[in-house]
């Protein structure tokens, strides 16, 4: 039922109870796997790239724009880098582990070019506290079980198998397994940084997270004027991939979904000059705890010209909960012109208590964005945060250009 609230609702209690993973330790390495014949991947330890200590990866499989690799074992060590080599004419780096252990993303992890990166392990993906991407394109982290491609083609962790001999375009799917792994993002920003990014991609591209479950511990991802993507998917059934840029996901209406988790003051970021960043969050039940932000809109001092910002869309088969002081903002910013984007909401019950808040607010000079909530069964809203903040839905109109 669509709905424009201007007053807070009869406060309801909800007690939720919030997953944790503990994820086992994995010995550092890169192995890998002989699945590809005489194309297989090579890696060469030690290679100074940007002043950091790497293993820089060559070989692989070349399929018209695609270069395919494949592991027993892919991890990053703390401190020290994994990089891919980007052959001229390669557009899409895809690298599967075919072996029974979990990734460990917990150095830097990057691509020497501008093609978009995809990692597939279904056994799970860990970005620790440490973890960083030096990536030029888009980059694609997912527990599936396959990659599939528009000849019927599937690129498989499970079922390994040389790619065949004939143009493969882009990847079109992502099919899933019953209990694939989840992923979980720790990244944070070294002490001192002025700036913190996490995980951070080029701007305008998109950063996907999909898995059985995601839990953001913490951890900060950052796409200036790009997409960050986040899907639960705990079931058989595929994820389509609509190509057109920036790339973004088309979920099944008949998939079991899994839930998607932020905590401890765990951060989404796309806000840019332009605007024109998006977040996309589907999941069965998403949580969002202990100041967690997801951030949309038009930067403040922006010299872009007429900007529109992107939407923030949150879509939920299960219930929605902003809890101790999280939020959903979305932003025309101070001394800044333009068209703010929407915060759209659909779930089955959504509740926003101890601070929890969806905000739009326009402070430069344009038009905010709405506030669209869909619930199909009930909403909640009530008590304050720790800093005193009510909970609720707000939009803040002010118009400052000095």
């Amino acid at each position: 039922m669509p709905i424009s609230l201007s007053t807070l609702l009869p406060i309801t209690i909800s007690i939720v109870t919030v997953w944790t993973i503990i994820t086992p330790a994995v010995i550092a390495q890169i192995i890998p796997d002989s699945s590809l014949g005489n194309e297989s991947s090579v890696v060469s330890p030690n290679v100074n790239i940007r002043g950091l200590n790497s293993d820089q990866i060559d070989g692989g499989a070349v399929r018209g724009n695609n270069l395919f690799h494949s592991f027993q074992e892919f991890n990053v060590e703390v401190e020290r880098g994994v990089y891919f080599s980007n052959p001229d004419g390669i557009v899409n780096i895809l690298t599967r582990v075919t072996g029974e252990n979990l990734s460990q993303i917990l150095g830097t992890l990057g691509v020497l070019g501008n093609a978009n990166l995809f990692l597939i392990n279904p056994n799970g993906i860990v970005f620790g506290a440490n973890a960083r991407l030096d990536v030029g394109g888009s980059f694609f982290a997912t527990t599936a079980e396959s990659l599939r491609f528009e000849n019927g083609f599937n690129y498989s962790s499970t079922n390994p198998q040389t790619p065949p001999l004939l143009t493969i375009n882009i990847p079109i799917g992502l099919n899933f397994r019953n209990n694939s792994g989840a992923i979980i993002n720790q990244s944070v920003a070294v002490d001192g940084e002025e700036n913190p990014v996490g995980l951070q991609i080029q701007p305008g591209n998109t950063l996907a997270f999909i898995g059985n479950k995601i839990n953001l511990e913490g951890g900060i991802i950052t796409a200036p004027g790009g997409r960050v993507e986040l899907g639960a998917i705990s079931g058989e059934g595929t994820v389509e991939i609509n190509p057109n840029f920036p790339l973004n996901l088309i979920y099944p209406n008949n998939t079991i979904r899994g839930d998607i988790t932020f905590s401890n003051a765990a951060k989404v970021d796309v806000v840019t000059t332009d605007g024109r960043g998006t977040i996309a969050v589907n999941a069965n039940n998403i949580s969002l705890f202990q100041d967690s932000i997801l951030e949309a809109g038009i930067a403040p001092d922006s010299d872009a010209v007429n900007p529109q910002g992107g939407n923030i869309e949150l879509d939920a088969t299960g219930t929605i909960i902003l809890a101790e002081n999280s939020q959903i903002n979305n932003r025309l910013g101070i001394r800044s012109r333009g068209t703010a984007g929407d915060i759209v909401i659909t779930t089955r019950s959504l509740n926003l208590s101890n601070g929890g808040r969806l905000n739009s607010s326009k402070q430069g000079i344009g038009t905010g964005g709405n506030i669209i909530v869909n619930a199909r069964d009930n909403i909640s809203l009530g008590g304050a945060g720790s800093d005193g903040s009510f909970s609720g839905i707000f939009s803040e109109w002010r118009t400052s250009y000095n």
